[in-house]
């Protein structure tokens, strides 16, 4: 009983982990292909420049810029989110904080294990602690 607590734990924590790591790569490789069209652009204008001096370079160079401007904004984009969602939540003082925290960690193990395996993991372990507290 106490090791199936601790995979559920290990899997909860991990869950919010994993959901920021693919968010941060998928962000991330968008920026990364925009830079590469960028660099093709880039190199476009460079042909252009030493070819014909005007007129097709400005384009050129516009459409290189924008993609490195938009690419810019994607890297910035997983913290602009991170930092929304931190902004989002109203502020608790740090009881009623854990309170909610301690409640929803409950709910969801209640919801997983059952209410009868969660009652019998904690007596576990509240009678393994009192043993180790009364030596």
């Amino acid at each position: 009983m106490i090791g199936a607590m601790f995979r559920y734990a290990a899997s909860r924590a991990m869950g919010g982990a994993v959901d920021s790591a693919a968010r941060h790569a998928s962000w991330g490789a968008a920026a990364i292909f925009l830079i590469g069209v960028g660099a093709v652009f880039s190199l476009i204008v460079l042909f252009w420049l030493l070819n014909a001096r005007y007129s097709a370079p400005v384009a050129g160079m516009t459409i290189a810029a924008l993609c490195f401007g938009v690419a810019a904004v994607l890297f910035m984009m997983p913290r602009y989110l991170d930092w929304m969602e931190t902004k989002s939540k109203t502020p608790l003082d740090p009881a009623a904080e854990t309170a909610a925290v301690v409640q929803e960690e409950v709910a969801e193990a209640v919801d997983y294990f059952g209410p009868i395996r969660v009652v019998a993991t904690a007596l576990m372990l509240g009678v393994g602690i009192a043993r180790t507290i009364k030596r």
